[in-house]
C-alpha cells in the first residue's frame, strides 16, 4: 500500500491531501517557528516535506552540501511503529531537486540531516562522502546521532578538507570521528568501498572555437548578460567581493573567516553603521567622474536580450548619460519600483542590487524574499527563469569570486548536467578554478570583462550585426504588436507541411500548402457564401460550428486559394494583440482585398462591428470563424452570410480524407478495412463526433476523451503541471492570447519559489512529446485548442484542487506583470482581467470559498486596483452574499477611479436593489434603493450605447425591486421610479438593440414592471 501512496506522494499528487495537513496539523508548531525565522537564502532547493530541503555552499575552496530530510512523518499516531522512520530514494531526490547522487558527487562533503534516525537507502556507492546526522534514534548503521543531555544544546563539528586525503568529521568536544559513507570510507558491515578514478585531464585551450560557439549564440538576440564585477579595467568601481570585506571589516571589526556571505554582512552593517558611514563605503562603487566607461558603454552596444547588473555600480548609467544615443535602444529599470513586463527598450539593464546613489537606500545586497511580490523579488525570480531558457555570458573579475558562485548557485548551474549554452568571461586562474567551471557547464572564455569587451565586441561583427537585427525586430514587434498578417508573408516564411497535422496539433500553413489537410466541401461552402452581392458589394461569411469541427482549417485553405488567385488577403487569429480599431485601421491601410478572422469571438461585444468596419462598406470580403457556443457575442442584428461547420461530411469529403490519410501512412483502424467504400462508412461513423475526435481515433484507436485523458495521467506531477496551466490559459474559458513564453509558463509552475532545472526539463519534455508545440514567436502552446479544451473539462474539473491551483498560480502571475499598467488593451492586462473575472469563476464551478483564497493570493499585488475589487464584489453578489459584494464594492469606489467608475456605480447599485428586494422593509434600504435606480440612469445617460450592461441592470433588479415593495414604497415614489425605469429600459431599446442579453432581459421584465401598480401609502399625483 505504502509503495503506491509513497510514488504518487514524491510525484507531487498528494500535495493537498498528504503534505498540506502535515504542515497544518502534525508539524504546526515547526512550520509557526519556521515562518518566523525564515529568510531566503540564495540556491537553497525547498523539499516536498515540511522541514526539507538543500543548500550548497563553498568555503575555503571546498563545496558542502546540506540535506535536510524528514524521517518521522509517517509516524503520526502516537502508537506509531518505530520502523515507519526513514528516507527513500524518491524523498531525497525531493529534497535536492534532482537525482541525488547526481547532487552530492558535486559536493566534496554532504552532510544529510534528520531529526531521527531510520531507514537509509544504500549511500556506500556515492562517489562523494556522506555524513547522515540525526538529532535522536538508535546510533546504528550508517547513522551518527547528536549526544543527548541537559547541558548539551549543539554539536560542533570539525571538518578536515585536505587534497588526495579522505575528508574527516571529528566531535570538536570529544575528539570522536564521525563514520562517512562514500568512497574509500568502510560502510557498516561491508568490504571498504574501492578508491574513486582520478578526474580526467585538463582539455587544451582553444579560444577560436570557444569565441566562434558565443558568437553563434550572440547571432540569435536571444542571449543574456549577467554582469558579476567588472567590467572595467584598473582603476574602476570596486567589485562586490572587494566590498564585502570592507563592509565586514566594519561591522566586525575584522574579516571572520570564512568570509561570510554578502547577504549576511549587508544585513550586519545595515544595523551597525550610520547612514553616512554607509554610504562611504558606497561611494567606491561609482566610476571616477574623470574616466568614461569604455568596456560598459561597448557592452551596452552589443546585442543583449536583458543585462542583468548585480556590481550596484553606476558604470552603465554613466556610459548612458555620455552616449544620448544610447536611450534610443537601452533603458535603465529601476527594479525598487518597477518590476518585470512587457520590455521597455530593445535592451533593459537591470541593477539587480540597485545603483549607487546619494543615499545608501539607492542600494541593497540583502537576502530576496523566495516568495516575494515586490518587483526586486519578482526580478530575481525572471532572472532565475531565463538562465534556464537562453543563452547566457557570465562576466566576473575572477573564477574564484565568492560573489560569482553566489551567482551560480542561484541559476542552479553549479551541477552542470544539461544546460542552456552557458559562456564565462573571466581570467584563467587556477586548475581548480578551470575544473570547477566545466563542471558548471560553463565555456570559459580567458580574457578579462575589459578585454573581452574592447576586443571581441566591437562594432561591425557580422554575428553581433545580426543579433542587433533580429533584436530589434523581436522588440519592434511587440512594441508594435500583431494585427493583420498578410496572407503571403505567412506562406513565405511556412515550414514544410507534416502529419502531425493530421496526430492531432493545430493547422500550420505549411499544412494547407502541401496539402496534408484535406479538401472538404465546407470551403466550397464558403466561395458560394461569400459571392458579391446586389451592386458588386463583397458580404461578410461567419464560419460557425462546434470545437474541432475544422473551422480554421477550413479558412486557411479558402484564404490561400484567394492568395493563389493574387488577391491581398490579411489574416487575423487570436495571435493578434492589437486592439480592434488598430487593426480595422491596419486592414485600410494595408489595402487588402480580403480580411480572415479566426476565432473572432475574442473581440468579445466589437467582433460584429469590427467585422463590418473591415468590410470597408461591401469593399472588402470579410471571412469568420466562431464556434456555435460563442455565438452571443454577436451582434443580435448582425446578419452575415452564415456557413456551418457541422453540415455533415460528404463522400467526396470523406474520400479526400482516406486519400491524405493514406498517403501519410496513417490509415490506422481503416487499415482493416480493404474496399475504399468500406473505410468511407466507418470514418462517417466516426465523424458523428467531430472531425478532429474522429482524426485522433482513426490514427490512434484511441476515444478522443480517453485519449486525453490517459496522456495526462502519463504524465508526471511537474509535467501535469505545466501541461495544466497551458490548457487551462488556452482553453475557451481564458483564450486571451495565444501560448505563454517559456519563462512566464516557469515562473507560474514554480510560484512561489524560483524556476527549476527540473521544471524546465519537465516543459523540455512535454515539447519532445509533442503535447505543448513552439509557435513561430517562440511561445508555448498546447498542439490544438480543442485538447486544452478537453484538459479543462474533462481532467481538470474532476480535481478540483488541481484547477483551483492552476487558476491561482495563473491569476498571481499577471497580477503582479499588469499591477502597475492602466491600459486595458495591454497584453498583460488585458489577460490579468480575464483571469480576474467573476463569470470565469463562475464557470470553473469551484467553491466559495476556493475562490475567495484564489482572489486572496492577489492581493497584495492588486489590493489598490478597483478592477480587482469590482470583480470580488460582483462574485459574491453573483452568490448573493450582499454584505461581502457591499463591501468589495466600498472598497473599489475608494481606489482610484472607482467613485466615477460606470462598472463600479452599476454593480454597486444592483448590491443596492437586491438588498431593498430580500428585505423591502428594513430602514435605510429604500433610499440607498431609489439613489441606486437615479445612478444607473445617470449612468445609462452618460454612456449610452457602450453601456448594456447598465441597461439591462435597471431592467432586472429594478423591476424586481419594485414588485417586492409594492405595499411598502409611497404610492408616488413607485410610480415615479416605474417611470423612470420604463423610460430607462425603453431608451435601451433604442441604444442596445444589438445587445442579446439587454434585449433578453428587457422581453422578460419590461410586460411585468408595467403591470405593476403600487399599494402603498398616499394618492399618486
Amino acid at each position: 500500500m505504502w509503495e503506491q501512496l509513497g510514488s504518487a506522494l514524491w510525484r507531487g499528487e498528494l500535495t493537498d491531501d498528504v503534505v498540506r495537513p502535515l504542515e497544518s496539523e502534525v508539524f504546526q508548531d515547526f512550520e509557526e517557528w519556521h515562518r518566523k525565522i525564515y529568510h531566503v537564502i540564495p540556491g537553497r532547493h525547498a523539499g516536498l516535506l515540511p522541514g526539507e530541503g538543500a543548500l550548497r555552499w563553498e568555503v575555503a575552496g571546498q563545496s558542502i552540501g546540506l540535506v535536510t530530510v524528514n524521517t518521522v512523518f509517517r509516524m503520526v499516531s502516537a502508537d506509531a511503529n518505530a520502523g515507519l522512520a526513514g528516507c527513500s530514494e524518491e524523498q531525497l531526490k525531493t529534497a535536492v531537486g534532482e537525482e541525488f547522487e547526481d547532487w552530492a558527487e558535486n559536493n566534496n562533503l554532504t552532510l544529510l540531516l534528520a531529526g531521527r534516525t531510520g531507514s537509509l537507502p544504500d549511500l556506500s556507492g556515492l562517489r562523494s562522502p556522506v555524513l547522515p546526522l540525526a538529532g535522536s534514534g538508535e546510533a546504528d548503521g550508517p547513522w551518527s546521532v547528536l549526544p543527548r543531555g541537559t547541558a548539551c544544546v549543539h554539536q560542533l563539528l570539525s571538518v578536515d578538507i585536505a587534497r588526495d586525503t579522505p575528508i574527516e568529521v571529528t566531535d570538536a568536544g570529544t575528539g570522536h570521528k564521525l563514520a562517512l559513507q562514500g568512497p574509500g570510507y568502510p560502510v557498516p558491515g561491508a568490504a571498504s568501498a574501492p578508491a574513486t578514478a582520478p578526474l580526467p585531464p585538463e582539455e587544451s585551450y582553444d579560444e577560436e572555437a570557444l569565441l566562434e560557439a558565443f558568437y553563434q549564440q550572440a547571432a540569435t538576440g536571444r542571449m543574456v548578460l549577467v554582469l558579476v564585477s567588472g567590467p572595467e579595467a584598473d582603476g574602476g568601481p570596486i567589485n562586490s567581493d572587494e566590498l564585502n570585506q570592507r563592509l565586514a571589516q566594519a561591522a566586525f571589526g575584522a574579516v571572520p573567516h570564512p568570509v561570510p556571505a554578502l547577504q549576511e554582512t549587508w544585513a550586519a552593517v545595515r544595523e551597525e553603521l550610520t547612514p553616512h558611514q554607509l554610504q562611504q563605503h558606497l561611494q567606491a562603487l561609482r566610476c571616477s567622474p574623470d574616466t568614461f566607461p569604455q568596456a560598459g558603454h561597448q557592452l551596452l552596444l552589443s546585442p543583449w536580450w536583458r543585462i542583468y547588473d548585480f556590481t550596484g555600480s553606476d558604470t552603465f548609467a554613466i556610459a548612458l548619460a555620455s552616449d544620448p544615443k544610447l536611450a534610443e535602444s537601452v533603458s535603465l529599470v529601476n527594479v525598487g519600483q518597477d518590476g518585470p513586463g512587457i520590455k521597455k527598450n530593445v535592451i533593459e539593464v537591470v541593477p539587480m542590487n540597485g545603483m549607487v546613489g546619494n543615499t545608501p537606500e539607492a542600494v541593497d545586497f540583502g537576502y530576496v524574499p523566495m516568495n516575494g511580490t515586490d518587483p526586486r523579488s519578482l526580478w530575481f525570480r525572471q532572472f532565475q527563469a531565463e538562465v534556464l531558457v537562453r543563452p547566457t555570458l557570465f562576466m566576473a573579475l575572477s573564477p574564484g569570486s565568492a560573489v560569482l558562485w553566489g551567482t551560480l548557485a542561484l541559476t542552479g548551474r553549479l551541477s552542470g548536467a544539461e544546460e542552456f549554452p552557458g559562456f564565462i568571461v573571466t581570467p584563467g586562474g587556477t586548475l581548480a578554478d578551470r575544473a570547477r567551471l566545466r563542471r558548471a557547464a560553463l565555456s570559459h572564455i580567458r580574457q578579462t570583462p575589459f578585454a573581452f569587451s574592447i576586443q571581441r565586441l566591437r562594432s561591425g561583427h557580422q554575428s553581433l550585426i545580426e543579433g542587433k537585427r533580429l533584436l530589434s525586430q523581436s522588440y519592434a514587434g511587440e512594441r508594435k504588436g500583431t494585427g493583420v498578417a498578410r496572407v503571403t508573408a505567412l506562406v513565405g516564411e511556412a515550414s514544410k507541411g507534416s502529419r502531425d497535422f493530421l496526430e492531432g496539433r493545430d493547422p500550420a500553413w505549411g499544412d494547407i500548402i502541401d496539402k496534408v489537410a484535406a479538401d472538404l466541401s465546407m470551403v466550397e461552402a464558403m466561395e458560394k457564401a461569400a459571392r458579391p452581392g446586389s451592386g458588386g458589394r463583397a458580404p461578410i461569411v461567419l464560419l460557425k460550428g462546434s470545437a474541432g469541427s475544422g473551422k480554421t482549417t477550413a479558412l486557411m485553405q479558402y484564404a490561400y486559394r484567394l492568395h493563389k488567385m493574387g488577391k491581398n488577403v490579411g489574416w487575423v487569429d487570436r495571435n493578434a494583440s492589437l486592439s480592434r480599431r488598430d487593426i480595422e485601421i491596419q486592414a485600410l491601410e494595408q489595402k487588402v482585398n480580403a480580411v480572415f478572422v479566426d476565432d473572432v469571438d475574442i473581440f468579445g461585444s466589437q467582433a460584429a462591428s469590427m467585422l463590418k468596419n473591415l468590410s470597408n462598406g461591401g469593399q472588402n470580403l470579410v471571412v469568420a470563424a466562431i464556434r456555435t457556443t460563442r455565438a452571443f457575442v454577436l451582434d443580435a442584428t448582425f446578419t452575415p452570410n452564415v456557413v456551418s461547420s457541422d453540415t455533415p461530411l460528404n463522400d467526396n469529403d470523406l474520400k479526400n480524407i482516406v486519400k491524405v490519410l493514406k498517403k501519410n501512412g496513417l490509415l490506422g483502424i481503416l487499415k482493416q478495412y480493404r474496399l475504399p467504400q468500406q473505410r468511407i462508412n466507418m470514418l462517417r461513423q466516426i465523424c458523428e463526433q467531430s472531425l478532429l475526435a474522429a482524426m485522433i481515433q482513426v490514427v490512434t484507436g484511441e476515444q478522443f476523451e480517453a485519449k486525453i485523458q490517459s496522456e495526462f495521467q502519463q504524465l508526471d506531477g511537474g509535467q501535469r503541471a505545466a501541461y495544466a496551466v497551458v490548457c487551462l490559459f488556452e482553453s475557451a474559458l481564458v483564450y486571451k492570447q495565444r501560448g505563454i513564453d517559456e519563462e512566464d509558463l516557469l515562473l507560474i509552475v514554480a510560484s512561489p519559489a524560483a524556476p527549476t532545472r527540473r521544471q524546465r526539463d519537465d516543459v523540455s519534455q512535454l515539447l519532445r512529446m509533442g503535447m505543448l508545440v513552439r509557435g513561430l514567436d517562440g511561445r508555448l502552446r498546447c498542439r490544438q485548442r480543442v485538447i486544452a479544451d478537453s484538459v479543462v473539462d474533462s481532467v481538470l474539473r474532476a480535481n478540483q484542487d488541481q484547477l483551483a491551483s492552476v487558476a491561482r498560480h495563473l491569476l498571481v502571475f499577471y497580477a503582479a506583470r499588469a499591477r502597475n499598467i492602466q491600459d486595458n488593451d495591454h497584453p498583460l492586462r488585458r489577460a490579468m482581467i480575464k483571469l480576474l473575472s467573476h463569470t470565469l469563476m463562475r464557470d470553473l464551478k469551484l467553491p466559495v470559498e476556493t475562490v475567495r483564497a484564489i482572489y486572496d493570493a492577489a492581493h497584495d499585488s492588486l489590493q489598490d486596483d478597483r478592477h480587482y475589487w469590482l470583480q470580488r464584489g460582483s462574485f459574491e453578489l453573483e452568490h448573493g452574499h450582499l454584505r461581502i459584494a457591499r463591501n468589495h464594492l466600498e472598497t473599489a469606489k475608494g481606489c482610484d477611479g472607482g467613485e466615477q467608475d460606470p462598472l463600479v456605480r452599476t454593480t454597486s447599485s444592483a448590491v443596492h436593489l437586491r438588498s431593498a428586494t430580500e428585505a423591502p422593509k428594513k430602514p435605510g434600504l429604500e433610499a440607498a434603493a431609489i439613489d441606486a435606480v437615479h445612478d444607473l440612469h445617470a449612468v445609462t445617460k452618460q454612456r449610452g450605447a457602450s453601456a448594456p450592461h447598465s441597461y439591462a441592470i435597471l431592467a432586472r433588479e429594478g423591476t424586481k425591486w419594485l414588485q417586492a415593495c409594492t405595499s411598502t414604497l409611497g404610492a408616488q415614489v413607485f410610480l415615479d421610479m416605474k417611470t423612470l425605469i420604463l423610460e430607462v429600459v425603453s431608451e435601451g431599446r433604442r441604444f442596445c438593440r444589438d445587445n442579446h442579453q439587454f434585449m433578453d432581459i428587457a422581453a422578460t421584465y419590461e410586460p411585468a414592471l408595467k403591470k405593476l401598480q403600487p399599494k402603498g401609502p398616499g394618492i399618486p399625483l
